[in-house]
Protein backbone atom coordinates (compact mmCIF):
# COMPACT_ATOMS: atom_id res chain seq x y z
CA UNK A 1 0.00 0.00 0.00
CA UNK A 2 2.92 1.93 0.85
CA UNK A 3 4.73 1.93 -2.20
CA UNK A 4 0.85 2.16 -4.34
CA UNK A 5 0.22 5.24 -2.62
CA UNK A 6 4.02 6.37 -3.26
CA UNK A 7 3.21 6.02 -6.90
CA UNK A 8 0.07 7.42 -7.27
CA UNK A 9 0.68 10.64 -5.21
CA UNK A 10 4.16 11.10 -7.48
CA UNK A 11 2.11 10.23 -11.31
CA UNK A 12 -1.00 12.12 -10.52
CA UNK A 13 -0.33 15.01 -8.27
CA UNK A 14 2.97 15.48 -8.63
CA UNK A 15 3.40 14.87 -12.21
CA UNK A 16 6.11 12.81 -12.45
CA UNK A 17 7.28 10.36 -15.16
CA UNK A 18 10.50 8.94 -15.14
CA UNK A 19 12.26 7.63 -12.16
CA UNK A 20 14.97 5.90 -10.81
CA UNK A 21 15.12 3.62 -8.30
CA UNK A 22 17.51 3.14 -5.42
CA UNK A 23 17.46 -0.47 -3.84
CA UNK A 24 19.10 -1.41 -0.38
CA UNK A 25 19.81 -5.52 -1.47
CA UNK A 26 20.99 -6.57 2.20
CA UNK A 27 17.12 -5.44 3.61
CA UNK A 28 14.34 -7.80 2.40
CA UNK A 29 12.01 -5.25 3.36
CA UNK A 30 13.18 -2.49 0.87
CA UNK A 31 13.40 -4.94 -1.96
CA UNK A 32 9.83 -5.66 -1.85
CA UNK A 33 8.98 -1.84 -1.22
CA UNK A 34 10.99 -1.54 -4.38
CA UNK A 35 9.52 -4.48 -6.33
CA UNK A 36 6.05 -2.82 -5.55
CA UNK A 37 6.50 0.68 -6.37
CA UNK A 38 8.01 -0.31 -9.64
CA UNK A 39 5.10 -2.47 -10.43
CA UNK A 40 2.28 0.24 -9.14
CA UNK A 41 4.46 2.72 -11.76
CA UNK A 42 4.56 1.02 -14.09
CA UNK A 43 0.99 0.50 -14.08
CA UNK A 44 0.19 3.77 -14.04
CA UNK A 45 2.07 4.45 -16.86
CA UNK A 46 5.70 5.86 -15.84
CA UNK A 47 8.87 4.64 -17.09
CA UNK A 48 11.92 3.02 -14.56
CA UNK A 49 14.77 4.78 -16.99
CA UNK A 50 17.19 2.95 -14.47
CA UNK A 51 17.81 0.78 -11.17
CA UNK A 52 20.91 1.19 -8.25
CA UNK A 53 21.77 -0.52 -5.75
CA UNK A 54 23.43 -0.60 -2.31
CA UNK A 55 23.95 -2.01 1.11
CA UNK A 56 22.52 -0.90 4.87
CA UNK A 57 25.76 -0.71 6.02
CA UNK A 58 27.60 1.73 3.44
CA UNK A 59 28.46 5.11 4.51
CA UNK A 60 29.91 6.37 1.03
CA UNK A 61 27.00 6.60 -1.82
CA UNK A 62 28.85 8.72 -4.52
CA UNK A 63 29.51 6.14 -7.07
CA UNK A 64 25.30 5.92 -6.89
CA UNK A 65 25.07 9.77 -6.59
CA UNK A 66 27.44 10.49 -9.44
CA UNK A 67 25.35 8.51 -11.66
CA UNK A 68 21.60 10.20 -10.89
CA UNK A 69 23.33 13.42 -11.49
CA UNK A 70 24.36 12.22 -14.81
CA UNK A 71 20.92 10.88 -15.91
CA UNK A 72 19.65 13.99 -14.09
CA UNK A 73 21.89 16.46 -16.19
CA UNK A 74 21.02 14.61 -19.49
CA UNK A 75 17.15 15.18 -18.61
CA UNK A 76 16.26 11.63 -18.66
CA UNK A 77 14.95 11.21 -15.19
CA UNK A 78 12.57 13.88 -13.04
CA UNK A 79 12.57 12.13 -9.56
CA UNK A 80 14.45 9.48 -7.71
CA UNK A 81 12.62 6.30 -5.26
CA UNK A 82 15.11 5.34 -2.66
CA UNK A 83 14.19 2.41 -0.89
CA UNK A 84 16.08 2.97 2.58
CA UNK A 85 15.49 2.84 6.41
CA UNK A 86 16.17 5.36 10.08
CA UNK A 87 19.56 4.02 10.19
CA UNK A 88 20.54 5.42 7.06
CA UNK A 89 18.09 7.26 5.05
CA UNK A 90 19.40 10.64 6.36
CA UNK A 91 23.32 10.12 5.48
CA UNK A 92 21.78 8.88 1.66
CA UNK A 93 19.64 12.50 1.40
CA UNK A 94 22.46 14.33 2.60
CA UNK A 95 25.04 12.52 0.19
CA UNK A 96 22.36 13.29 -2.68
CA UNK A 97 21.99 17.06 -2.36
CA UNK A 98 25.42 17.71 -2.01
CA UNK A 99 26.30 15.77 -4.55
CA UNK A 100 24.29 18.25 -6.72
CA UNK A 101 21.30 16.01 -7.64
CA UNK A 102 17.91 18.70 -7.10
CA UNK A 103 15.58 15.41 -8.28
CA UNK A 104 12.62 15.23 -6.17
CA UNK A 105 13.19 12.46 -4.13
CA UNK A 106 10.83 9.48 -2.96
CA UNK A 107 10.70 7.36 -0.29
CA UNK A 108 8.66 4.74 2.20
CA UNK A 109 8.12 4.50 6.05
CA UNK A 110 12.33 3.90 6.95
CA UNK A 111 11.81 8.17 6.34
CA UNK A 112 9.90 8.34 9.37
CA UNK A 113 11.91 8.87 11.74
CA UNK A 114 14.12 12.16 13.66
CA UNK A 115 17.16 11.29 12.10
CA UNK A 116 16.25 12.04 8.61
CA UNK A 117 16.41 16.13 9.17
CA UNK A 118 18.92 15.13 12.29
CA UNK A 119 20.95 13.53 9.86
CA UNK A 120 20.38 15.55 6.68
CA UNK A 121 19.69 18.97 8.10
CA UNK A 122 18.40 21.32 5.42
CA UNK A 123 19.01 18.92 2.53
CA UNK A 124 16.07 16.70 3.98
CA UNK A 125 13.66 19.74 3.12
CA UNK A 126 10.88 18.81 0.11
CA UNK A 127 11.69 14.94 0.60
CA UNK A 128 8.63 13.16 0.07
CA UNK A 129 7.63 9.98 1.67
CA UNK A 130 4.59 7.98 2.62
CA UNK A 131 3.85 6.14 6.16
CA UNK A 132 0.90 5.02 7.87
CA UNK A 133 0.48 8.29 10.03
CA UNK A 134 1.53 11.58 10.20
CA UNK A 135 1.72 12.30 14.07
CA UNK A 136 1.15 15.79 13.30
CA UNK A 137 -2.41 15.30 12.43
CA UNK A 138 -4.94 17.68 13.54
CA UNK A 139 -7.28 14.45 13.41
CA UNK A 140 -8.62 14.07 17.10
CA UNK A 141 -8.26 10.31 17.02
CA UNK A 142 -4.54 10.86 16.33
CA UNK A 143 -3.76 13.51 19.01
CA UNK A 144 -5.60 11.64 20.99
CA UNK A 145 -2.96 8.65 20.58
CA UNK A 146 -0.33 10.92 21.15
CA UNK A 147 -0.95 12.48 23.99
CA UNK A 148 -2.19 8.99 26.12
CA UNK A 149 1.61 7.58 24.44
CA UNK A 150 2.88 10.79 25.85
CA UNK A 151 1.98 10.52 29.41
CA UNK A 152 2.15 6.93 29.83
CA UNK A 153 6.18 6.95 28.27
CA UNK A 154 7.03 10.63 28.67
CA UNK A 155 7.38 11.26 25.10
CA UNK A 156 6.04 12.10 22.19
CA UNK A 157 5.88 8.92 19.31
CA UNK A 158 8.79 8.88 17.32
CA UNK A 159 7.14 7.23 14.23
CA UNK A 160 3.80 5.63 13.00
CA UNK A 161 4.88 1.97 14.47
CA UNK A 162 3.97 2.95 17.77
CA UNK A 163 0.60 3.44 16.04
CA UNK A 164 0.41 0.72 14.28
CA UNK A 165 0.40 -1.72 17.04
CA UNK A 166 -2.01 0.17 18.85
CA UNK A 167 -4.20 -0.66 15.59
CA UNK A 168 -3.57 -3.59 15.11
CA UNK A 169 -4.62 -5.09 18.77
CA UNK A 170 -7.65 -2.35 18.23
CA UNK A 171 -8.61 -4.33 15.84
CA UNK A 172 -8.11 -7.53 17.16
CA UNK A 173 -10.10 -6.38 20.19
CA UNK A 174 -13.17 -5.28 17.33
CA UNK A 175 -12.66 -8.76 15.64
CA UNK A 176 -13.17 -10.80 18.39
CA UNK A 177 -16.10 -8.44 19.80
CA UNK A 178 -17.82 -9.28 15.86
CA UNK A 179 -17.59 -12.78 16.20
CA UNK A 180 -18.44 -12.78 19.89
CA UNK A 181 -15.53 -14.97 20.29
CA UNK A 182 -11.73 -15.28 20.67
CA UNK A 183 -11.06 -18.73 18.78
CA UNK A 184 -8.31 -17.70 16.52
CA UNK A 185 -10.36 -19.13 13.38
CA UNK A 186 -13.69 -17.07 14.73
CA UNK A 187 -11.17 -14.06 14.85
CA UNK A 188 -10.32 -14.67 11.15
CA UNK A 189 -14.10 -14.76 10.32
CA UNK A 190 -14.86 -11.73 12.76
CA UNK A 191 -12.02 -9.71 10.61
CA UNK A 192 -13.39 -10.46 6.93
CA UNK A 193 -16.84 -8.63 8.41
CA UNK A 194 -14.56 -5.29 9.36
CA UNK A 195 -15.68 -2.94 6.88
CA UNK A 196 -14.70 -0.03 8.37
CA UNK A 197 -12.67 0.43 11.12
CA UNK A 198 -11.70 3.77 12.26
CA UNK A 199 -8.11 3.49 14.13
CA UNK A 200 -5.16 6.09 14.37
CA UNK A 201 -3.33 5.39 10.99
CA UNK A 202 -5.98 5.55 9.29
CA UNK A 203 -9.58 3.83 7.96
CA UNK A 204 -9.10 -0.12 7.65
CA UNK A 205 -11.27 -2.66 6.05
CA UNK A 206 -11.18 -5.77 4.43
CA UNK A 207 -12.78 -6.43 1.00
CA UNK A 208 -14.83 -9.40 -0.15
CA UNK A 209 -11.91 -12.68 -0.16
CA UNK A 210 -9.27 -10.68 0.65
CA UNK A 211 -6.95 -10.84 3.99
CA UNK A 212 -4.99 -7.73 3.00
CA UNK A 213 -6.56 -4.77 4.28
CA UNK A 214 -7.62 -1.72 2.22
CA UNK A 215 -6.14 1.14 4.08
CA UNK A 216 -5.40 4.98 3.72
CA UNK A 217 -1.57 5.79 3.88
CA UNK A 218 -0.34 9.22 4.60
CA UNK A 219 1.67 11.10 2.17
CA UNK A 220 4.67 13.82 3.86
CA UNK A 221 6.99 16.48 3.06
CA UNK A 222 9.50 17.82 5.07
CA UNK A 223 9.30 21.02 6.12
CA UNK A 224 11.12 23.20 8.35
CA UNK A 225 12.48 19.84 9.75
CA UNK A 226 8.71 18.70 10.52
CA UNK A 227 6.60 16.33 8.83
CA UNK A 228 3.87 17.95 7.42
CA UNK A 229 0.39 16.03 5.66
CA UNK A 230 -0.03 16.76 1.89
CA UNK A 231 -2.62 13.94 1.72
CA UNK A 232 -4.05 10.80 3.06
CA UNK A 233 -4.36 8.03 0.07
CA UNK A 234 -6.19 4.41 -0.40
CA UNK A 235 -4.61 3.41 -2.83
CA UNK A 236 -6.28 2.45 -6.20
CA UNK A 237 -4.10 -0.02 -7.50
CA UNK A 238 -2.26 -2.89 -5.43
CA UNK A 239 0.35 -4.70 -6.60
CA UNK A 240 0.36 -8.43 -6.47
CA UNK A 241 2.00 -9.89 -2.78
CA UNK A 242 3.49 -12.19 -4.25
CA UNK A 243 5.33 -10.29 -6.87
CA UNK A 244 8.06 -10.05 -3.77
CA UNK A 245 8.01 -13.34 -2.35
Amino acid sequence: AQAAAMAEYAYKVLGLRKVAVWIDTACDFCVAVSTYFEDAWKHLGGEVVYEDFFETLWTDFSPLVARLKAYQDAGRIDCVYISAIPGNVGLIVKQVREGGVILPILGEDGYDTPLLPEVAGVYAEGVVFVSHVSLDSPDPKVQEFVAAYTEKFGRRPENAFAALGYDAMMLLAEAIKVANSANPKDIEKGLSKITTFYGVTGTISYPPGSKVPDKSVSVLIVIGGKFRTLANIVPEYLPPPELAK
